[in-house]
């Protein structure tokens, strides 16, 4: 007869592929730069760039409507689906102007996203991509029962343009801030963010944070996290739970007896 935790388990399965799991977007906090035109400069708005990094002038993201050349390009506002299969992963950006709504690393540097609402997840997705090059991310999951996972970064490492792995967005146009916010690429097919899925193996233990270490290469930005929670017990659920705990409670009997 199957333990109980194997029962348990089976019956979180269930739950999930009944209530059609779908990987959406997840509040958090730690979000170190601004990286998306949306009005400012440096210092007033824009804090870094794809190309160059942490603090300086460069090549970055423009929010839709920017362009008023090509109203239809940019980045995204409110929840989109990705591009790529699964076809149930969507993301929702951080707002474009007002704060900081990636996190950019450098070679060597680390950020944390803190999840404001903490529970128990089968899946995570991050959506970013990498500006100057590849990165090598390191992917750090942290529960609430003080264990972590280590991941690879995956796709986010691809650069933002020329790469057709895992792409969650296309925003058909970038600007540079380094000469007035002037736009190219426009409609050319680039640049990308790109999505990387990971497969939790606690779904037991709240989901409290996710670390991001860039371990050498370009500029790395992340700019959303979803997740696939694991869904709270229904009443039917607890009935087979309790069922299968009853179960295996006489089945333990009758072997001692």
């Amino acid at each position: 007869m199957k333990s109980l935790t194997s029962i348990v388990s089976v019956l979180l399965c269930v739950a999930a592929s009944q209530a059609g799991a779908q990987l959406v977007s997840i509040p958090a906090l730690g979000w170190n730069h601004d990286i998306v035109y949306g009005g400012g400069e440096l210092g007033q708005g824009i804090s870094g760039s794809m190309d160059n990094g942490p603090g300086f002038f460069g090549a970055n993201w423009y929010g839709i409507g920017r362009n008023s050349s090509a109203l239809t390009t940019g980045l995204p506002i409110g929840p989109t689906v990705s591009v790529s299969t699964p076809t149930d992963l969507s993301f929702q950006l951080q707002p474009f102007a007002g704060g900081p709504n990636a996190v950019l690393l450098n070679a060597n540097q680390s950020g944390l996203l803190t999840l404001t609402t903490q529970m128990p997840y089968f899946r995570l997705a991050l959506i970013g991509s990498t500006g100057n090059g590849t990165a090598n991310d390191a992917i750090v999951v942290n529960y609430a029962d003080g264990s972590s996972e280590t991941f690879g970064g995956g796709a986010i490492n691809q650069d933002w343009f020329f790469n057709d792995t895992n792409v969650a967005f296309i925003a058909q146009g970038r600007t540079t801030s380094s000469d007035g916010f002037s736009f190219d690429n426009v409609n050319n097919n680039q640049p990308r963010l790109y999505q990387e899925i990971y497969t939790l193996g606690n779904t037991l233990s709240e989901v409290v944070s996710v670390g991001i270490t860039n371990n050498g290469g370009g500029h790395s930005a992340i700019m959303a996290i979803s997740g696939e929670a694991v869904p709270e017990p229904t009443s039917a659920f607890l009935l087979l739970a309790g069922t299968g705990a009853l179960g295996l409670t006489r089945y333990r009997r009758r072997q001692v007896g």
